[in-house]
């Protein structure tokens, strides 16, 4: 398993097998769930997911993506990276 990293702040896991396919940082969709849940709103980046949208564009995720019941993602969404550059 890889080392967590410090990113502006929050630590995040990167993904142990996966490096980034377009960006920054892969993470496992647990820690985008963790993330979402925890700093909400407030994170310094992007979490991005590439099976959000229809055409397997990157879309950004909100906390208003986790499921109400269970605070999960859909299990659709699998690929998720971290984008630092937050426009």
């Amino acid at each position: 398993m890889e080392n967590p990293i410090i990113v502006k702040v929050i630590e995040v896991q990167p993904h142990p097998q996966e490096n980034a396919t377009n960006f920054d940082i892969r993470i496992e969709k647990s820690d985008a769930e963790r993330l979402l849940t925890q700093f909400g709103y407030s994170l310094p980046f992007e979490i991005m997911c590439r099976e959000y949208g229809k055409d397997k564009e990157w879309v950004g995720l909100t906390p208003e993506d986790l499921d109400d019941e269970t605070g999960l993602l859909h299990e659709s969404y699998q690929t998720f990276e971290i984008w630092l550059a937050k426009n």
